[in-house]
């Protein structure tokens, strides 16, 4: 079953390329133990789960994900972002941003949806005709590329892209960001069919 405990730390494990032994040996779990979780013959204790979670940089929506398909109770927090807690944090970050003038910066959360930005990266958005996109993927997207105002749009998204599959692997995969990758991909895909000979050229 895909939302089994069992499944999801299969899931989790293959997303980070670790076969069963390699697994065990890194976290000195027999490697038998975790073939039966897998195939659920056995049930995790929370603790394996956290361990498990943790060492393989998962995510803790998705950790608290794993451990509701086990029947545990979440183990992390989670707060709306008006919280009270988050305010210091908040302020934090505005504190950075803008001391970081005149050089642009900016804030996206885990889609690439722009949460913040100084003057100086607000002035850039203007600029590349982005000021009216909330994420930075979906500018991409729906740039122009042969008269986009970025000069190398293709090998800045390939870079993009680079980063966006990563972090589709950390989150343990995404619906949403896959979805952006799959439409960035092929915007890709249809510049470089358009400027094949161009591209051939210039080689």
């Amino acid at each position: 079953m895909k939302n089994s405990i069992g499944h999801i730390l299969k899931q989790w494990r293959k997303q980070k390329r670790y076969s069963q032994l390699q697994l065990s040996l890194e976290l000195d779990i027999s490697s038998k133990h975790i073939c039966f979780i897998e195939t659920g013959r056995s049930s995790p204790s929370r603790e394996m789960i956290l361990k498990i979670g943790l060492f393989l940089l998962v995510p803790k929506q998705e950790i608290n994900r794993g451990l509701c398909a086990a029947g545990y109770a979440p183990f992390y927090t989670q707060r709306p972002a008006e919280h009270n807690d988050l305010k210091p944090v908040f302020s934090a970050i505005d504190h950075m941003i803008e001391n970081h003038m005149p050089y642009p910066a900016l804030v996206l959360n885990a889609f690439w949806e722009v949460i913040k930005l100084n003057q100086s990266a607000q002035n850039i958005f203007v600029a590349l005709g982005y000021s009216n996109h909330n994420n930075l993927i979906e500018a991409l997207i729906q740039d122009t590329p042969n008269t986009s105002n970025i000069i190398n749009w293709h090998e800045t998204v390939l870079s993009v892209l680079e980063r966006l599959r990563q972090e589709i692997s950390l989150m343990g995969g995404s619906k949403r960001l896959e979805a952006l990758e799959d439409a960035l991909s092929a915007r890709l895909r249809i510049f470089f069919d358009d400027n094949k000979d161009k591209i051939n050229m210039d080689e």
